[in-house]
């Protein structure tokens, strides 16, 4: 009876078959982010001018701030107001924008909160009625971060110098 593989041939396929596999796992293995870096301060802006803010259905002005440091485990986020008690407990290294969506009006009124995780840009929106502080800090209400265009990346009111 005549052989259909010649086992030379055998050993080649398995050989090619084995280096395919390695291959391909080591490209896969260079072209990994590193988890830390998946998800940029640059992600997390494009993530809220596209797909958050502002709503359908605000025809006002809008003011939006990012800020310029990644929030960490253990920090706490609060508004600078509030009958509740309030307080949102960060869990892992995230990014955090603030939507104030009437700039015009005194507080209190509608603003928003996003925490953006960055590991997997997951992100949680929280309704406001006050600024956000971290850790008991004013983050964008100063005069310095209302005028810092890192820091207050969209306003269509004519306040960024």
């Amino acid at each position: 009876m005549k052989k259909l593989l010649d086992p030379n041939i055998k050993n080649y396929y398995s050989c090619f078959f084995m280096v395919f596999f390695l291959h391909t796992s080591f490209c896969m293995v260079l072209n990994a982010q590193n988890p830390e870096e998946e998800f940029t301060r640059n992600d997390a802006i494009e993530l809220v001018m596209t797909k958050i803010s502002p709503p359908a259905h605000h025809d006002g002005p809008v003011s939006i701030f990012v800020h310029d440091e990644k929030l960490q485990p253990g920090d706490v986020i609060e508004p600078f107001f509030s009958k509740d008690d309030i307080r949102i407990n960060i869990q892992a290294p995230s990014w955090l924008a603030w939507i104030d969506d009437h700039p015009t009006a005194g507080f209190a009124h509608p603003t928003r909160l996003v925490i953006i995780n960055q590991q997997t840009g997951e992100y949680d929106i929280h309704h406001f009625q006050w600024w956000p502080l971290l850790n008991g800090t004013n983050l964008f209400m100063s005069d310095s971060a209302r005028n810092n265009r890192n820091i207050m990346i969209y306003s269509d009111l004519n306040i960024i110098r």
